[in-house]
């Protein structure tokens, strides 16, 4: 009857949040760039629906999506981003750190843009296509654009992103450089039949969409610089889970890193354990990835990592005087970087199946010295764990503020949607 009544309740809860933070700002931006767009055409001279949007318009406004979608992506933005909203929100009431907790939607102005970027662009090939004035190369161009710009987006969407991350962050890289180098070319054919008669120098340097894709190209390039080969010692806690020492000689506790085994290979982003101890930084995770079965079985020296954002969506959790942070399985290593970075009251609770089986007591004994009030619940003593009811007591008899939680899709979406029908602040994912 017990479980019937769980069962129901999470059958009860909604499939996808009515209105969050990242649709509506997915939303707000293609709607802006449509005003923009009703608004050319209502100041334009001539009948809109005959004109249209010229194609050096459409493409000035293809790149200015494009560059801040790219600039948003950026280590500093978003970092920049967490910060800003933490530093206006903490402290203030409740009605001003539910706004704060907003940034946690961030991404969501990334897909605008970019989403605005690709519309624009097939404003701009209907332009072209219209007008005798572009040669065949140019069109062609297009087409190669149209095939770049809809693999970006495809790989963009949930189910490829959740599934294969690894294959969505090469398609998203591959495909944006793609767009951009074709982006030059298809520039250099707009302005170049734009201002006939002209030097291509003076044809070009002066004009803003130049400039925009100097700078879109300069972001893309920036993170690349940052790129470093660094000493790895895979070490077997257990069968199930594998401990990364990477030889970083600066690492923050908490920080956000994304590996791979080759230069242009695909990443993972997992988050640092520090130890001030051992030196260095640890990445806990799970053998059950495929890559990382590869790399205990063909062990590598040394690992690439990648500029990364240094903050993780927890870090929305400092909004918060105090809080109850549930997490799961290898998202221990979240939680630990809760702690480290916080100067507010958290309760870390780790739910795991056999702790000192899967982790080895070693492992364990260090976890607990750096988190002394550490609450394991072990789910082979208690089987049937309801998560969504553990937070509500945990949240209940402590008296926090909010409730984060770490871990498995579906544990984070049973407890952040559920709690937040009862009106509790959740942060995390």
């Amino acid at each position: 009857m017990v479980e019937r009544d769980r069962e129901q309740e999470r059958d009860e809860l909604p499939r996808r949040p009515r209105r969050t933070a990242y649709n509506f700002f997915a939303a707000v931006v293609p709607a802006a760039n449509a005003g923009v767009a009703i608004g050319y055409l209502a100041v334009a001279p001539g009948d809109p629906l005959e004109v249209g949007v010229p194609a050096h318009v459409a493409l000035r406004l293809v790149l200015l999506n494009l560059l801040v979608a790219v600039l948003l992506r950026s280590a500093a933005a978003t970092d920049s981003a967490y910060r800003c909203a933490v530093a206006l929100g903490r402290g203030r009431s409740p009605a001003v750190r539910r706004v704060a907790g907003w940034a946690e939607g961030y991404g969501g102005l990334h897909v605008g843009f970019a989403l605005s970027a690709t519309l624009w662009f097939l404003v701009m090939n209907g332009s072209m296509l219209r007008s005798d004035v572009y040669p065949p190369t140019c069109v062609a161009v297009n087409g190669f654009l149209v095939v770049a710009f809809t693999g970006v987006q495809i790989s963009a969407v949930g189910p490829v992103r959740h599934r294969a991350p690894g294959l969505f962050r090469v398609l998203h890289r591959c495909g944006t450089w793609t767009v951009v180098g074709l982006l030059w070319l298809q520039m250099d054919f707009v302005l170049v039949r734009r201002h006939r008669g002209t030097f291509w120098a003076e044809a070009v340097l002066p004009s803003p969409e130049f400039w925009l894709l100097v700078a879109t190209s300069a972001l893309l390039v920036l993170p690349w610089l940052r790129l470093r080969r660094v000493p790895v010692e895979v070490v077997r806690v257990s069968s199930e889970v594998v401990e990364l020492r990477l030889g970083l000689e600066r690492a923050r506790p908490g920080a956000l890193t994304m590996v791979s085994r080759t230069p242009l290979g695909p990443c993972h982003r997992f988050t640092l354990v520090v130890e001030p101890r051992r030196g260095g930084a640890t990445l806990v995770v799970s053998r059950r990835l495929d890559w990382v079965s590869d790399l205990v079985d063909f062990p590598q020296s040394h690992l690439w990592v990648h500029a990364a954002p240094a903050l993780a969506g927890s870090y929305l959790g400092h909004l918060h005087r105090s809080a109850i942070f549930v997490v799961t399985g290898t998202a221990i290593a979240e939680g630990l970087a809760r702690l480290a970075r916080t100067g507010n009251s958290t309760e870390l609770v780790w739910v795991v199946h056999g702790p000192v089986r899967a982790y080895g007591m070693d492992f364990v004994d260090r976890v607990e010295v750096l988190a002394p009030d550490l609450v394991i619940v072990d789910t082979s003593v208690q089987p049937d764990v309801d998560f969504l009811e553990m937070a509500r007591e945990l949240h209940s008899s402590a008296g926090s503020d909010a409730v984060g939680v770490a871990g498995s899709r579906e544990v984070v979406r049973e407890v952040r949607e559920g709690l937040a029908r009862d009106g509790v602040p959740t942060f995390g994912g």
